[in-house]
């Protein structure tokens, strides 16, 4: 039996899941490839040649619409089952009705896809086409992910850079996340962490078959189990010793957990500053963290000299100008050296689009969402609020106030007042410009 993983694209990143999904079906003897579409011409008479069993599908609100125009294109072509998994079936498992979708997987898929390739080998009638299984409980007891299983498209990814995740599963309901309506999804821990030993096995595994230079902790907080994490960075920096980047949360962060990441090589971090406004922050999006927790972790980075970026929001619910302009201003307080900035998004099932539907700014029109929300894309802004046009001006803007914080007040007349002036229009191409050129885009 052969199967394939068709992937819109890498984004820089190792797919982990895909890759362990990988892993588990060579393990039941299941040939496996990959292909990047994005990077073919000739994508069907690739797939052709393959001339996959089973193709798997991984689907996230936004390119679900891309990979079931494929999979219709496909199955016009050639016989195949597809899979589909990933938080779009996760949340909408009614994408079963599609007429190209054979079965489909909600939560993680790990332990239940065993199961049902072994029920499709047997030729298995009435085979349940929603599956769902409880999420996997000791994490260590999954083989490691597929490396070899992207090797014609390593030239697509940061030269050696490695993925890693150590735990899985989040204690926090921030109200725009997917973590909240995953715990509830199925019985077991929801927040698991891998043994040092296990994570430390991978990184040995892959510094030995691969060109490993940094590691890439993807762990949506990799500060959550202090005492963990006091034990692994002591192993970590005598037995690995390579540069690391990781997310933190500030309502975690303290000088020594700094302090120890800093002496065990991490060299980047990435936090969630989201919005300026405490009542944005804390009653919308239910952060629960002060302005000052956000400060003082900046600061601890900075004083240890570990580059950082901050993960900002806006066009939410409730929000104004004047709003984001508290995110410029304290973006300008906290001197990141990067930031990401979103449009938000209200994806499916999460606490923040059903109030955004309540209110009356999201008609609930989730095939409309787009798979990157970047700001510095042009994507449209999902939600119906005032004045869609000064906050696009305003995100062109963002960084370079940011950069340079005795232009807020002047760009702040000039959004508010006179966003239609050419001249007005000129001198902000202009900073946006030597921003550019001066600082680079990173996303």
């Amino acid at each position: 039996m052969k199967a394939l993983f068709l992937i819109k694209s890498l984004d820089l990143h190792e797919p982990l899941g895909i890759m362990q999904i990988s892993s588990i079906l060579k393990n039941l003897g299941i040939e496996t490839k990959a292909i990047i579409t994005s990077e073919e011409k000739n994508l069907i008479e690739k797939v052709k040649n393959f001339n996959p069993d089973l193709i798997l599908f991984s689907t996230t609100t936004g390119v679900h619409k891309y990979y079931l125009n494929l999979c219709r294109v496909l199955k016009k072509e050639l016989k195949f089952i597809s899979i589909f998994g990933g938080p779009h079936p996760t949340f909408f498992p009614e994408m079963v009705e599609e007429d190209c979708v054979d079965f489909i997987i909600r939560g993680e898929a790990e332990e239940t896809i065993s199961d049902l390739i072994k029920k499709i080998k047997k030729e298995e009638k009435d085979i349940k086409k929603i599956w769902l299984g409880d999420y996997p409980q000791n994490l260590d007891s999954l083989p490691f992910p597929d490396r070899t299983l992207l090797k014609s498209y390593e030239y697509l990814l940061p030269k050696g850079v490695r993925f890693f995740m150590t735990s899985r599963g989040c204690p926090y309901d921030c109200a725009y996340c997917f973590n909240a309506f995953n715990k509830k999804l199925t019985k077991g821990r929801y927040l698991r962490q891998r043994s040092v030993e296990n994570v430390i096995k991978e990184i040995k595994e892959v510094k030995k078959n691969f060109y490993l230079k940094k590691v890439n902790f993807q762990d949506d907080t990799f500060i959550l189990n202090k005492k963990w994490l006091e034990e692994f960075l002591k192993i970590y920096k005598k037995e690995i010793n390579l540069p690391f980047y990781c997310h933190i949360r500030p309502n975690l962060v303290d000088e020594i957990i700094i302090r120890d990441l800093k002496d065990a090589g991490c060299y980047y971090a990435v936090l969630g500053l989201e919005v300026g406004n405490d009542y944005i922050r804390n009653k919308i999006l239910k952060r629960n963290m002060s302005k000052q927790q956000i400060l003082n972790t900046c600061k601890l980075l900075r004083k240890y000299n570990i580059e950082f970026t901050t993960q900002t929001m806006m066009c939410l619910p409730e929000e104004n100008l004047d709003m984001v302009f508290e995110t410029i201003e304290l973006s300008a307080k906290c001197k990141p050296n990067h930031i990401n900035l979103y449009f938000y998004q209200p994806y499916p099932k999460t606490e923040l689009a059903n109030y955004s539907i309540s209110k009356g700014l999201f008609d609930g029109d989730f095939d409309r969402l787009l798979y990157t929300y970047q700001a510095e894309s042009k994507n449209e802004i999902p939600l119906n609020i005032k004045n869609k046009e000064k906050f696009k001006l305003l995100s062109d803007i963002f960084r370079v106030c940011v950069k340079f914080p005795s232009l807020i007040k002047f760009i702040k007349f000039d959004i508010k007042y006179i966003p239609l002036n050419p001249i007005s229009r000129i001198l902000r191409t202009f900073l946006k410009g030597f921003y550019f050129i001066k600082y680079g885009f990173v996303k």
